[in-house]
């Protein structure tokens, strides 16, 4: 990592809720040799994967749903990039 004025930097990442600096309880001392890590959760299935990618379509598609109360008209989108393209960049229609 480096550091915007130049310098470098290390950055460490602690998985654990404890304080700032403390070292976990059963961890081992500095330069001790890595125990076997512990046995991490099995991926998701498929099938499981798409479930949570349903319920979160189900969850955005509720959302969008209850957005639609606002007194703000809906605009062309083309029309808005138009409008934005003109105004941002000087864009003018081909054959002006």
């Amino acid at each position: 990592l480096r550091d915007p004025r130049g310098g470098r930097g290390r950055v460490r990442c602690d998985p654990g809720g404890g304080p700032a600096g403390a070292a976990p309880a059963g961890a081992a001392p500095a330069g001790a040799a890595p125990a076997a890590a512990a046995p991490r959760a099995a991926a998701p299935t498929p099938e499981q994967q798409a479930a949570v990618e349903r319920a979160e379509e189900e969850d955005m598609l509720a959302d969008a749903a209850n957005d639609r109360g606002t007194d703000v008209p809906r605009r062309d989108p083309e029309e808005v990039a138009l409008e934005l393209l003109k105004s941002e960049l000087g864009a003018r229609p081909i054959g002006e």
